[in-house]
C-alpha cells in the first residue's frame, strides 16, 4: 500500500546495470506489476505511492530490458501458450484518482494497457479507508494516541511521522481485525474518511470514463476492501459477487478480473480463490511479490511490487520494537535514528 523507496530502487538498477537487474527480477513465465498510488511528490504525502517520474521511468526500463506490456487477457493467453514471450502486466488497486490523472497519460503516451481493480464502497465514499485515516492523523498531528496499540508516538518531523505511520499500518496488517478498533480514533481526532474517500478516489463519472480507453480495464476488487480470509462463508460471496455486478452496471461491461484486497497470505487463500474461480472470474490476483512460475493457477496470480509494500523489511523491524511492547497511552513514544526508514 505504501512506499518510499521507488525511487531509491530505480537508482539503484539504473547504477547496478538497468536491464540486467529488472530482467532477473521479473523472471518467470511472465509479471504482473502492482502499484497503489502515483504522487508527483509523495513526500508529501508521507512517502506513500510510487512517484510519476520513477513510474514512468521503470515503465521505460522494463521495455529496455525487452519485456513486453500485455494485458491481463493477453497474459493469461500466454500462460496457457508453451514457449511465449516474456511479459509484463500493469495493475492498480483501490481505484486511486491519481491512476487517472498521473499513471494514465504515462501509460497512454508508451502505449501501456492496464487494469484498474475498484471496490465498490471506494466509488460511493462508504469505504473504511483506515490508512488514510491514519495518514491524516499523521500528516496534521506531532503527537499520536492511538488507545487500540495502547500507545502514543511523538513524531514532530517527517521521518518521525513516516516511520509511525508505517508502524500502525504493520500492526494492523497482521491482524486485519484490528482495523476496527481506529475508529474511535478517527473519531475524537475528527478525521472524516467519507472526506478522504472523496478527495482519493475515482468517482463513478472517472471510471466510465477509464473503461472507454482503449488501453484501461475495470476489474473487481470487493464491496468494502474487506480482508476476505477474515469474513464467514455468507460474507465473502457477496463482497466478491456485488462488487462485480456494481461495476458492470457503473460502466456497462463484463468485469473479468479480480484482485483480492490486500492479497497478503493472513487476507485470502484456498477459499477465495475457489470462490473467484467458481463466481466466474478469469483471474484472481494476490500480493505475493514474485513472477508468475510454472504451476501457477490463474485465481491466485502473484503480483511483483517493485516500489516497496508497506508491510514489509523497515516495517516490520519497526513494529518489532514498537507495537510488540506497548507502553501506557500517556508517555509519548519517539522513534531513534536507527528504526527511521
Amino acid at each position: 500500500m505504501l512506499s518510499g523507496i521507488g525511487g531509491r530502487f530505480l537508482a539503484q538498477l539504473n547504477y547496478q546495470g538497468t536491464t540486467l537487474a529488472l530482467s532477473r527480477k521479473l523472471s518467470g513465465l511472465g509479471s504482473i506489476l502492482v502499484f497503489h498510488e502515483i504522487h508527483d511528490d509523495p513526500g508529501i504525502e508521507l512517502q506513500v505511492g510510487c512517484s510519476t517520474r520513477a513510474f514512468e521511468n521503470l515503465i521505460k526500463m522494463v521495455r529496455h530490458a525487452g519485456i513486453e506490456f500485455v494485458s491481463m487477457d493477453e497474459a493469461l493467453l500466454r500462460l496457457d501458450t508453451p514457449h511465449s514471450r516474456a511479459f509484463v502486466s500493469v495493475t492498480f488497486d483501490d481505484g486511486y484518482r491519481d491512476t487517472y490523472e498521473r499513471a494514465l497519460p504515462i501509460l497512454e503516451r508508451l502505449n501501456v494497457p492496464c487494469t484498474i481493480y475498484v471496490p465498490t464502497h471506494a466509488v460511493t465514499r462508504e469505504l473504511y479507508a483506515w490508512w488514510l485515516g491514519l495518514r491524516r492523523l499523521f500528516k496534521t498531528k506531532d503527537v499520536v494516541a492511538v488507545n487500540a496499540m495502547n500507545q502514543s508516538f511523538s513524531c514532530p518531523d517527517t521521518k518521525s511521522k513516516i516511520a509511525a505511520l508505517r508502524t500502525v499500518t504493520t500492526w494492523v496488517g497482521h491482524d486485519f481485525h484490528r482495523k476496527e478498533n481506529l475508529r474511535q480514533t478517527f473519531k475524537s481526532n475528527g478525521i472524516s474518511l467519507e472526506e478522504l474517500s472523496d478527495k482519493y478516489f475515482l468517482s463513478g463519472q472517472e471510471i466510465r470514463e477509464l473503461a472507454r480507453r482503449p488501453l484501461s480495464v475495470i476489474g473487481a476488487h470487493s464491496t468494502s476492501h474487506a480482508a476476505l480470509s477474515i469474513l464467514t462463508d455468507h460474507e465473502v460471496v457477496p463482497e466478491m459477487s456485488d462488487n462485480r455486478n456494481f461495476l458492470e452496471n457503473l460502466i456497462g461491461l463484463e468485469v473479468s478480473h479480480f484482485a483480492y484486497p490486500y492479497g497478503t497470505d493472513n487476507a485470502c487463500g484456498e477459499r477465495e480463490f475457489a470462490l473467484a474461480r467458481l463466481l466466474g472470474f478469469r483471474s484472481g490476483s494476490t500480493a505475493t511479490n514474485r513472477s508468475i512460475g510454472q504451476g501457477s493457477s490463474r485465481h491466485s496470480l502473484p503480483r511483483v511490487d517493485l516500489t516497496g509494500r508497506f508491510w514489509t523489511t523497515r516495517a516490520e523491524r519497526i513494529t518489532s520494537v514498537h507495537a510488540l511492547r506497548p507502553t501506557a497511552v500517556g508517555p509519548h513514544t519517539t522513534l531513534s535514528k536507527e528504526e527511521l526508514p
